[in-house]
């Protein structure tokens, strides 16, 4: 299966977090910064690997498992 990219909305929703809150994470938390691995560009924003999300939601213990 292909991984596809969310949005930072769609990626904060699914890390039961606010945008706002994602993106201060993104540049003072370390787990977050595992999500720079297979981020792209899209247009003036950025879009998030959709298993990186999910995984980093495992070790924070806020996500659901995909099975």
């Amino acid at each position: 299966m292909a991984a596809t990219h969310l949005t930072l909305e769609q990626a904060a929703e699914r890390l039961g977090i606010s945008p706002e809150e994602f993106k201060r994470r993104l540049k003072t938390d370390a787990l977050f910064k595992t999500l720079d691995r297979g981020k792209i560009r899209d247009g003036t924003s950025f879009r998030f690997k959709d298993t990186a999300v999910d995984e980093l939601a495992r070790e924070l213990g806020s996500g659901s498992d995909p099975d």
